[in-house]
């Protein structure tokens, strides 16, 4: 049960259970007023004492009108605060001698000091000592130069200061390090210190064999084939983690975009131009081949024997071969018809592209 229900319980009502709660919100001792025989303007008076921390025993009384006791309270409120003027103007003089001691105990021990261990050292103790740095942090490209003196502003010079600064930052290493900035007078010293962070900021760089690249539509398109190279700064070799754009075979002409990322997620892009067209129906074709001798021709030799060719096969670049397996395999597998050529095939660019085998 709330307190104030225990006052509404005992027949207070209206203005009088109001002063009762407005009473007990403050902290104010309500038992003093909360009696039936005062009226609610007694009552109000009363609380207004209690509230002023005030005797309200000199004027708490039933035969006291509301307003007499309004007046006694007011003049109560004046005097109390007349004495406590007076409490702070005695405050403020003790105050004032007590400064006044501790100012000449200082300059007695300043001229004790001064005495004993000399004035320049007094003023080295006295000397304000400040470093000022352009920024707290800092962040610096991967192998870039790096002076620690270009971050200071300025710091105190005067009276022989000395300035030491205790660095470890390497660029040729990634990550963070610490600048220590330190002034001493020879008695005594400050401190700054300045974050330095060695960041890599230059992207990969991929390197294409071909830039335009010509083939049929049914070949096989390699992607890793025309890749030259994909170096980082940082990484070093990165051609094992380029990725690059799937090929529509529908399309004659497309860009394959080459991409890679380094560790630090710089990315590096190139492009391949793709031109792919049908492959040409076979035709046939003549072929000459000297074979060794195998009857009573004299020479060695016999008539060159003319076949109607049965097919071709390619042995393209652009499917992994170079120039020396794509010949080899070209000759392994024509030596498997009896008769047939091949031949190397060149692009439009004039760079050679494979081999033609005809059988």
């Amino acid at each position: 049960m709330e307190e104030i229900d225990k006052y509404r319980q005992l027949g207070f009502r209206g203005n009088k259970l109001q002063q009762i709660k407005m009473g007990l919100e403050e902290g104010l001792d309500v038992s003093i007023y909360a009696k039936p025989e005062y009226n609610e303007w007694q009552m109000e008076q009363i609380r207004l004492g209690l509230k002023d921390h005030i005797d309200v025993g000199v004027y708490a009384f039933i035969t006291i009108p509301a307003d007499e006791m309004q007046h006694i309270r007011e003049k109560l409120v004046y005097e109390s605060g007349q004495l406590e003027i007076r409490d702070e103007e005695i405050k403020q003089k003790r105050l004032k001698k007590i400064l006044l001691l501790i100012v000449s105990a200082i300059a007695v021990v300043g001229l004790v000091l001064i005495s004993v261990i000399g004035g320049d050292k007094i003023k080295r103790y006295m000397q304000r000592l400040e470093i000022n740095l352009k920024d707290s942090s800092v962040e610096v490209d991967y192998q870039s130069m790096f002076n620690p003196r270009d971050y200071i502003v300025d710091y105190s010079e005067e009276n022989e200061v000395k300035l030491s600064i205790d660095s470890d930052v390497d660029t040729s290493k990634l990550g963070l390090y610490k600048v220590k900035y330190t002034i001493d007078n020879g008695i005594k010293s400050i401190s700054k210190t300045l974050d330095v962070k060695v960041v890599d900021k230059d992207a990969p760089v991929i390197t294409l064999r071909e830039t335009n690249v010509s083939m049929y539509r049914t070949d096989a398109f390699s992607c890793e084939a025309y890749i030259q190279s994909a170096t980082d700064n940082v990484d070093g070799d990165l051609s094992k983690n380029v990725k690059c754009s799937s090929i529509d075979t529908t399309k004659d002409t497309q860009v394959v975009t080459y991409s890679v990322e380094d560790s630090q997620h710089n990315k590096a892009e190139a492009t391949l131009n793709l031109h792919l067209s049908d492959k040409p129906a076979p035709t046939p074709d003549v072929i000459y081949v000297e074979v060794p001798s195998q009857g009573n021709n004299g020479s060695g030799q016999i008539a060159p024997s003319t076949s109607t060719s049965h097919g071709t096969q390619y042995f393209m670049f652009s499917d992994g071969y170079n120039l020396d397996s794509g010949y080899s395999a070209c000759i392994v597998t024509g030596s498997g018809y009896g008769a047939y050529s091949c031949e190397p095939i060149m692009g439009a660019d004039g760079l050679y592209k494979g081999y033609k085998l005809t059988y």
